[in-house]
């Protein structure tokens, strides 16, 4: 027989639907799959419905003060010294949120603390409040981090030894499946696509821009976007992109299962220029890449670490003027590539082979952290 779980539970800290976001989804996952595993979970979220992480007004942050009360004080009454922890740490201002809670997990005890570290900004520059919390628990501290650059960025400004880590990429969990190649059979059009939260830190307003250009100068292109607006502005671009590609243009509105499945069969080259602050490694390039999408993305964050081989296209930050050229020609350059059918099989599978490739390695990683680090089999 096999070992049974440790009696212990594990606290998660983080992000959780609503809203559903990329990290909330991510971590949303850590707690199915301990779940499953029969161990006790007990959920504290960091999310909130008042604002966002694209608008931290004074309104959200008092949401968020409020609701670190709440958590601090379930904590201090129900923290165990076998407990595990599973904390996210937020990115900006949200990280002095989290060191009330390592604060209390440092005064009253508990087993191991991973930390699962989602904001690059955390990593290429020493934050304050993340210093203080390495210090505090850094004796029983893991670290989870995103890719090996991440980990390197980490060592330099932190200055500490990192005791234990894993490197998980968030392919692990990515829950669109590798397309079959006989997809392709059933349309002949080629397709550009968008899919995120649609706001200007996601680069909605360029991936606007761009395909209003791509459709005039090919009127053979026709596109789809995906997800909700979440301001009056992203509702203005988005009133004028269907009212300039009018039956060109497919609106999904928000996706997710066999929905966003769908979404990304139906697509051959995907645009996500985003220049968000806090962005790490965004959960839709790899759900374009399993569906077999070319990307174009941006120099940004993780991204450039997500590809094994040069198969996809970045785009340098800068004016948006010039991300708003550059971008186009990146995406013509691939539609080019995409209008033999050898160059779009061959596209297809190379993107969806580099996917499977990224994957295997990362569910790997994962099972063994949440099998032997969460979970607590040996």
């Amino acid at each position: 027989m096999g070992a049974e779980p440790a009696s212990s539970r594990v606290i998660i800290i983080g992000p959780l639907p609503p809203p559903m976001n990329g990290a909330a989804k991510n971590t949303g996952r850590i707690g199915t799959d301990l779940a499953a595993a029969g161990v006790e979970i007990v959920r504290l979220t960091t999310s909130t419905t008042v604002g966002s992480s694209h608008s931290r007004t004074y309104a959200y942050h008092r949401a968020r003060a409020f609701q670190t009360v709440r958590n601090a004080s379930n904590l201090l009454k129900d923290l165990r010294v076998d407990d595990r922890i599973y904390i996210v740490p937020d990115g900006g201002l949200g990280i002095w949120y989290n060191l009330v809670y390592c604060i209390i997990i440092a005064l009253q005890g508990s087993g191991v603390v991973w930390m699962h570290h989602r904001s690059y900004p955390n990593m290429v520059r020493r934050d304050f409040a993340l210093s203080l919390i390495v210090r505090m628990l850094h004796r029983r501290l893991g670290h989870v981090f995103l890719d090996d650059e991440m980990a390197h960025q980490f060592t330099l400004n932190y200055g500490v030894p990192v005791r234990q880590s894993y490197i998980i990429r968030n392919a692990a969990t990515c829950d669109v499946k590798v397309s079959s190649q006989r997809l392709l059979e059933q349309r002949s059009d080629i397709c550009v696509g968008f899919l995120s939260n649609l706001n200007f830190d996601k680069g909605f307003d360029i991936a606007v821009a761009v395909f209003k250009v791509v459709a005039l100068v090919r009127p053979d292109i026709v596109f789809s976007v995906g997800g909700e607006p979440s301001d009056a502005e992203a509702k203005a671009l988005l009133a004028d992109l269907r009212s300039a590609l009018g039956s060109r243009l497919s609106y999904h509105g928000h996706v997710e299962g066999d929905a966003k499945q769908s979404f990304f069969e139906g697509i051959d080259v995907f645009v996500f220029p985003t220049t968000y602050h806090f962005e790490a490694q965004p959960n839709v390039i790899y759900e374009a890449m399993a569906a077999g999408a070319s990307v174009v993305s941006t120099v940004h964050a993780c991204i450039p670490y997500m590809f094994e081989q040069a198969s996809h296209r970045l785009v340098a930050l800068g004016e948006r003027e010039k991300m708003v050229k550059d971008t186009i020609d990146a995406v013509l350059t691939e539609i080019d590539v995409l209008s033999t059918a050898e160059g779009r099989f061959s596209s297809r599978c190379n993107s969806q082979d580099e996917f499977s490739r990224i994957q295997s390695d990362a569910r790997k990683a994962y099972q063994r952290f949440i099998t032997f680090e969460l979970a607590g089999k040996s």
